[in-house]
C-alpha cells in the first residue's frame, strides 16, 4: 500500500516538473520572439507575424498557467507580478502601432522580466535552489 502511494507521489512530481518545464519553454520563446519583434521597426514585412506569434504563445501561456494552477495542487505562484511584468514588457505600450521603432531598451526589459518570471513558476513548485 505504501510503494502505490509513493509511486503516485513520484508520477504527480514528474507531471508537475513537465507541466513547469512546459510552462518555462514558453516563456523562452515568447521572450525570444518578444526581442526579436522589438529588435525591429514595425514597418518591417516580419514584425506582422512576429506580432501575431507573440499573441499566440501569450494565450498559450495563459491556457498553461491556468491548468497549472487547476490540476496540480502543488503548483502554486506567490505573486503574480513578475507574470503581469513579463507579458506587459513583450506586448505593452506600443505593441502593433503604427511607427513604431526599435526599442533596445524593451529588450532589456523583457530579459529582466522573463528571468524573474521563470524564477518565480520555479518557486512556485521548491525548484528554486
Amino acid at each position: 500500500m505504501l510503494g502505490s502511494v509513493v509511486a503516485w507521489q513520484i508520477y504527480r512530481h514528474q507531471k508537475l516538473d513537465h507541466a513547469i518545464g512546459d510552462v518555462v519553454g514558453l516563456i523562452h520563446q515568447m521572450e525570444e520572439k518578444g526581442c526579436q519583434y522589438w529588435g525591429m521597426d514595425q514597418a518591417q514585412p516580419e514584425c506582422h507575424a512576429l506580432a501575431i506569434e507573440i499573441k499566440r504563445l501569450n494565450k498559450r501561456l495563459g491556457a498553461e498557467i491556468s491548468d497549472l494552477k487547476e490540476h496540480c495542487s502543488g503548483f502554486r505562484l506567490r505573486s503574480y507580478l513578475p507574470m503581469t511584468a513579463f507579458r506587459q514588457a513583450v506586448t505593452g505600450d506600443e505593441f502593433e502601432q503604427v511607427g513604431r521603432c526599435a526599442d533596445q531598451e524593451r529588450i532589456e526589459r523583457i530579459y529582466r522580466t522573463s528571468t524573474d518570471f521563470v524564477r518565480e513558476i520555479r518557486k512556485a513548485k521548491g525548484l528554486w535552489v
